[in-house]
């Protein structure tokens, strides 16, 4: 199913195989169905799971587990798709892991799921993040399964059976704005990433990002600590219930779960301390997954004393990872653009200049819109008539727009 959890997949299989014994024990005889050779213990339940749903391992991992979250980052030199075979060990002991503890649902899922032409329910990996308290769909309140084995039933006999209960979200409803708004933003974009990105590197750059004049305080003798921020803009409750060992943190004192980020550490966070240390660093969540696309596509050489910062993929990488849908939005404002992304208008210029696209003068509101609707999928044709532009005027926005490398994918 569309979105389902790989675990919850993973029980659905147990109960229509029809084989029987312990968890183990399916998997052995869903290995012998599948024709699989060798130790059992050589094969990881993720991989018999793509298998019966006749899909690549790495596309399977993207669409059902939360490996992305799990491995947001990850050292050199293991930094292949989440899935690959190459990872094998990783994909045995994190792939069919949720990246919280227990089961949860959504009532507005449930709902729109029976309505739909399925006429059933099934557990969504996107309720199964840690600190996503709320449906990122519907932006209500996840309600927990309190039954002893949660993923054996569906959703909605859960629900008529009394079998689960409103979560602990401080609110009904997930917040418009703010820092946990944006971490629910940030968490569910990153849960469909291919890969991780560079430790070192995303790490160098939130350090980076932290050491910023806009959170230290003129008149403190040190800079700010990124825990110390997490204090300031997160809820208590939040956060202690996802991430409990900030009931030792001591104001201005490090916290090495956050800090070590902060001494360009070679050691990979967890998911979740990224995912907050990014809500809280950004202004926006666009801001956020720029910093991701700039560790994709940035290494860091080590020199002695001095660090120097090698950009290898700038231009074009980085102007289709979230520029230009911005630069549609506002119109062609780089100032805009660069408030946004939280950097400067040299930045986004720079990006600019080495994809080769110019900045450009005052155009009609009608030519951005066309091309807003151009790059959601309509033709050219379709999204003039639409927006009310000239097909010629909107032909040459493209031309400048979209190098004509990238343009094929967009024609």
């Amino acid at each position: 199913m569309p979105g389902e959890l790989c675990l919850a997949h993973e029980e659905r299989w147990e109960g229509f195989s029809g084989f029987q014994g312990k968890k183990e024990d399916i998997r052995r005889q869903t290995r012998t169905m599948l024709g699989l050779r060798g130790p059992a213990d050589l094969t990881p339940a993720l991989h018999l799971m793509a298998m019966l749903a006749g899909m690549e391992i790495p596309e399977y991992a993207q669409l059902h587990s939360t490996l992305a979250l799990h491995r947001v980052a990850a050292p050199a030199g293991k930094l292949a798709p989440h899935g690959a075979p190459e990872s094998a060990t990783i994909n045995k002991y994190l792939g069919m892991r949720p990246h919280r503890d227990g089961a949860c649902v959504c009532y507005d899922c449930i709902d729109a799921w029976l309505a739909s032409k399925y006429q059933t329910t099934f557990f969504l990996r996107l309720h199964h993040v840690r600190g996503l308290d709320w449906c990122p769909e519907h932006g209500s309140a996840l309600y927990e399964v309190t039954a002893p084995n949660p993923f054996h039933d569906l959703p909605h006999l859960l629900r008529d059976k009394g079998m689960t209960v409103r979560g602990p979200a401080a609110v009904r409803r997930l917040p418009r704005s703010g820092t946990l708004q944006r971490y629910t933003a940030i968490a569910t974009e990153l849960l469909s990433r291919r890969c991780p990105v560079s430790c070192y590197a995303l790490n160098r750059i939130l350090s980076d990002r932290a050491k910023d004049a806009d959170f230290c305080s003129p008149s403190a003798e040190r800079p700010t600590l990124i825990s110390d921020l997490v204090l300031d803009t997160v809820d208590e409750k939040w956060l202690l219930r996802h991430i409990p060992e900030f009931a030792n943190k001591q104001r201005g004192e490090p916290f090495h779960l956050f800090d070590s980020i902060d001494k360009h550490s070679h050691n990979a966070a967890r998911g979740e301390i990224y995912v907050l240390a990014l809500a809280i660093l950004y202004p926006s969540t666009e801001a956020a997954l720029f910093a991701i696309a700039e560790a994709e596509t940035t290494e860091f050489s080590d020199g002695g004393r001095q660090t120097r910062r090698i950009v290898r993929l700038t231009g074009d990488d980085l102007w289709f990872s979230g520029m230009l849908p911005l630069y549609v939005e506002f119109e062609g404002n780089v100032e805009a653009v660069a408030a946004r992304l939280g950097t400067t208008s040299s930045d986004v210029s720079r990006v600019m200049r080495s994809a080769g696209v110019p900045v450009f003068g005052k155009l009609p509101k009608s030519t951005w819109h066309a091309l807003g609707r151009f790059l959601a999928g309509a033709t050219i044709r379709d999204a003039c008539r639409t927006a009310g532009a000239r097909s010629q005027d909107l032909e040459s926005l493209v031309r400048k727009c979209i190098p004509a490398r990238r343009r094929s994918g967009h024609s």
